[in-house]
């Protein structure tokens, strides 16, 4: 992870320096058990960009995060699309993961990846 700074924005949200596509804010998604980025201080190449409530225990994002990985060999594609909205996760019924269609608390960042970002500060 060297080349990254990391810094805690509350419980829920930590802030990526270095990050490929430039300073991102990032929360733990429990659907495909990863950390997922949003773009607040300036676009992804694509020109994706969103808005943060600031409250990283209770965070908002807008507008609704939809990641898409592949087709696959097989044709397959996978998707995450939700609405993040003061510390609530609406997943949306188009995810093809298996928390599609219901709405969760955001967790907290898990205690492994913060062990794995050693630099976090607080």
């Amino acid at each position: 992870m060297s080349g990254f700074s990391y810094s805690r924005i509350g419980s829920k949200v930590l802030r990526r320096e270095g990050w490929y596509h430039g300073p991102t804010h990032a929360h733990w998604c429990p659907a495909c058990a990863t950390m997922h980025d949003f773009a607040v201080e300036q676009p992804f190449r694509n020109g994706a960009r969103w808005t943060f409530n600031g409250n990283g225990d209770a965070p908002s994002f807008s507008p609704s995060m939809n990641i898409s990985i592949g087709p696959y060999s097989d044709g397959t594609i996978f998707r995450c699309h939700y609405f993040l909205t003061v510390g609530r996760i609406q997943y949306l019924p188009d995810s093809t993961h298996a928390m599609a269609g219901q709405t969760v608390d955001c967790p907290d960042v898990p205690q492994e990846v913060l062990i794995r970002t050693r630099d976090v500060t607080t």
